[in-house]
């Protein structure tokens, strides 16, 4: 189901754990949502997957790099008003090896925080960390993991973020007031924006996503709605 056409809403949440398998990822996919929720009064905290060190990317000091990296999106979450970060620092660009961590991390921020709302990335994004991290999720949420319910909120809901492989999406959220807060977030990124005009990009996906709506809604994020029965194995 996409979303109807003209319509967009709003997402409300006690708490939201955000699963960003880059330093980065936090502000392009979800940025919008994320800094809403954040002005609304959610208790929002992010769990970075990766340690930051490129992958497969050409990088002179990987270990420089990590730390760079690591510092910008502690700036990002000050900035943002995000209430904690965590690093899982696993290799960056090998997530897809390192299921078993990544999901033994996720049920623990799962336990931990007791979120309401968990933003994940979609299991259709053309990078294999992001897929990965969807994958976890998946293991941790998944009906033959026993004990698992005890830890998860009955009200628990996910929704899926996109960042470089658009879906159809089922809700839309107006972000166009957020628009100013993305682009000051991702100047606080120059590692990655020295790479790769990535503000940009993001911010054409929102752009785009307004076309089904009215000509009030500047930027719209979309996402795909999940509960906890939704993930079968």
């Amino acid at each position: 189901m996409t979303a109807p056409p003209g319509r967009t809403e709003e997402i409300h949440a006690q708490k939201a754990l955000v699963l960003a398998p880059h330093y980065d990822d936090e502000v392009l996919g979800c940025g919008g949502l994320l800094s809403l929720l954040v002005v609304g009064g959610t208790e929002a905290r992010v769990l970075f997957l990766s340690d930051g060190a490129g992958g497969v990317e050409a990088v002179a000091d990987r270990p420089a790099y990590a730390v760079a990296r690591r510092q910008e999106a502690e700036a990002v979450a000050e900035f943002l008003g995000i209430s904690a970060i965590e690093h899982l620092g696993l290799p960056d660009g090998a997530l897809e090896g390192s299921l078993p961590q990544l999901a033994e991390a996720v049920s623990k921020a799962l336990a931990e925080h007791g979120p309401d709302l968990v933003l994940v990335p979609s299991p259709l994004e053309a990078t294999p960390d992001h897929r990965a991290t969807f994958a976890a999720l998946h293991l941790v949420l998944s009906p033959q993991r026993a004990g698992t319910e005890d830890a998860l909120r009955p009200d628990l809901e996910v929704l899926v973020y996109e960042v470089n492989h658009p879906f159809y999406p089922e809700v839309l959220v107006d972000v166009g007031s957020q628009l100013g807060q993305i682009r000051q977030a991702m100047e606080l990124y120059p590692s990655q924006q020295e790479r790769h005009d990535y503000a940009a990009a993001a911010e054409g996906l929102r752009r785009y996503r307004t076309l089904s709506l009215g000509p009030e809604v500047k930027a719209a994020e979309g996402y795909v709605r999940l509960r906890v029965e939704d993930f079968t194995t």
